[in-house]
């Protein structure tokens, strides 16, 4: 009682009387931790280190690698590929765009264990379907005029990356709950990686070769 006195003058909230933090919902670790890989959040890191050893993730996703790997990968996309000038205003654009997206794990279900189940994964970033049948056309377009078409794909592209508003899009993914050890962290960041990588530059997807168990879909409530 006199610890809850001494509280209150000091202007504190009574929950920082607890001694141990109280539990995370699975949402919310997978929430935290993706803070974490995305965008080296102290915050979230503070709080998943003052639950105990193992919740927080000791590295930070690096998506300069990534990006120095594009303009190689739009090379091979053969009578698709665009030019080096609006490669560099797409690279850029995508460059931009990714330290800017956010995720949170939603409506966890155990599959067989408490412990490993089901989230709902929400990452907010602009959606770049509406580009899908052009680009699937221009593969087939005659040559005549075809890299200026391309080109000014692209850099529609680009420009939806940059400044188009975020939308809610859901994927679903599994994992385990309570993932307190490097290799559960490393699967977050394969998770992360590879949904909103083939969600900002879903070419592979376009072309019918999918690398994610399910297509792209806008969240219903968004």
């Amino acid at each position: 009682m006199i610890r809850h006195l001494v509280m209150l003058l000091l202007g504190l909230p009574l929950w920082a009387v607890a001694s141990e933090p109280a539990d995370l919902s699975p949402q919310a670790e997978y929430t935290l931790q993706a803070r974490v890989l995305l965008h080296d959040d102290a915050g979230a890191r503070q709080i998943l280190r003052d639950r105990g050893e193992g919740y927080e993730p000791a590295f930070a996703l690096e998506w300069q690698l990534l990006v120095d790997d594009v303009p190689a990968a739009l090379s091979q996309q053969g009578a698709a590929a665009p030019s080096s000038a609006a490669t560099r205003a797409f690279v850029q654009a995508l460059a931009l765009r990714l330290p800017r997206v956010n995720c949170a794990a939603e409506a966890f279900v155990p599959l067989g264990s408490p412990e490993f189940g089901l989230y709902r994964l929400v990452c907010q970033h602009p959606d770049v379907e509406p580009l899908r049948q052009e680009y699937l056309a221009l593969r087939a377009a005659p040559e005549t005029g075809r890299q200026a078409r391309i080109d000014a794909l692209f850099l529609r592209w680009a420009a939806t990356l940059r400044d188009a508003p975020d939308a809610p899009h859901c994927s679903r993914v599994t994992g385990w709950y309570q993932a307190r050890h490097a290799f559960a962290h490393a699967e977050r960041v394969h998770q992360l990686y590879q949904t909103i990588l083939w969600r900002l530059l879903p070419v592979e997807l376009w072309l019918g070769e999918p690398l994610l168990p399910q297509a792209d879909e806008l969240c219903d409530d968004g």
